[in-house]
């Protein structure tokens, strides 16, 4: 939309939601499971052999879901009454 500044329209939400549908893929932490199932299925990653499932693959696979994941990432606290949270 190449607004860097102003107000923001419906449009411009429409174009940034379309974006982001078309272009991201999410993963939640507290859902590795089904998120590693939809990386698979986005990804197109499957086993080698299905009737001899690759060992190496499938520990890798179960480190990442059994590992205990921090968000190492901070986020200031948005308050539900807050302007910002309605922005969200």
């Amino acid at each position: 939309v190449h607004k860097p500044t102003g107000e923001v329209s419906r449009s411009d939400l429409a174009v940034a939601k379309e974006v982001l549908r078309r272009k991201t893929l999410i993963g939640l932490l507290d859902d590795k499971e089904i998120s590693l199932r939809r990386f698979k299925k986005y990804f197109g990653w499957t086993k080698m052999h299905p009737q001899q499932p690759n060992r190496d693959a499938m520990e890798c696979e179960t480190k990442l879901l059994e590992y205990g994941w921090i968000n190492n990432n901070r986020h200031p606290y948005v308050e539900e009454d807050s302007e910002t949270y309605a922005l969200l």
